[in-house]
């Protein structure tokens, strides 16, 4: 498996696996393209992330706020001052780390194809990761139900050609959900929770620096399919980072006072 996300999801049996999907679902703004940034930076394993959700200047922020623990607002005002080497020192170390980027915002399976070509002919290996950020960004010529099943079956099958973990982003419907808690599997749009192995739902409390992670389907573990079991992780915002504990977060803070 790949390193994993936090220790309190692996010991919910949350594992990225090689030739496996793990889909990852929430409202907007629900902290899906944070989790998958995070990872992507922090695993230390080589990337393919598609980013068509999110545009190229807002990751790059995002970015550098995690590699470098500055929060995101000063890396926004480094821009274009003195401090741009550091921004351009952990653009770089993210880039030579195996890390790349496409930000087309409509992109389809062929482009997703021909972009992951290009990573194996630079690399000479097939990226360990694929992140696609999300999922109603992928075009298909199908209506919106019958489009995402193709394309979700597509991926499912890319993920054991290349025999890379898939991290696949998506929405919720919001309607049939409580922004506070993680959603239901029966919540997710389009109800495409037929390929993934494992989805992870997410809840996003900001003003407590929390996230709620329901297991809402796994098929090797015990999942949570109404996400009424789910477990609490916290998260610093302002530096896109995410620790598995209140105490984790502190010890955090105390070392880069001391730093």
């Amino acid at each position: 498996p790949l390193p994993e996300l936090l220790p309190a999801l692996t010991a919910r049996g949350v594992l990225l696996e090689p030739g496996q999907m793990c889909m990852v679902v929430a409202a907007p703004n629900g902290g899906k393209s944070m989790l998958a940034l995070w990872y992507s930076i922090t695993a230390g394993v080589t990337t393919m992330y598609f980013s068509a959700d999110t545009d190229r200047r807002t990751t790059l922020y995002r970015a550098a706020s995690i590699k470098t623990q500055i929060p995101f607002n000063d890396i926004k005002d480094m821009i274009g001052t003195s401090g741009q080497d550091i921004i351009d020192d952990a653009v770089s170390d993210i880039t030579n780390s195996g890390i790349q980027f496409d930000f087309n915002p409509r992109v389809t399976m062929r482009e997703m194809d021909l972009q992951l070509q290009a990573y194996i002919e630079v690399y000479g290996v097939a990226p360990k990761l694929v992140v696609l950020d999300n999922l109603l960004n992928c075009e298909n010529d199908a209506g919106d139900f019958n489009g995402l099943v193709e394309i979700i079956g597509d991926l499912h099958s890319l993920s054991r050609e290349l025999d890379c973990a898939l991290m696949v982003l998506h929405h919720v419907n919001e309607s049939t959900s409580k922004p506070e808690y993680p959603a239901s599997r029966a919540s997710i749009r389009g109800k495409v929770a037929q390929y993934p192995e494992q989805i992870l739902s997410l809840a996003m409390l900001p003003e407590q620096g929390q996230m709620r992670i329901a297991l809402v389907k796994h098929r090797h573990a015990t999942p949570s399919p109404d996400a009424s079991d789910y477990e609490t992780i916290f998260v610093d915002p302002t530096r896109m980072t995410f620790h598995n504990t209140q105490s984790d977060m502190k010890a955090a803070a105390t070392r880069r006072e001391w730093e």
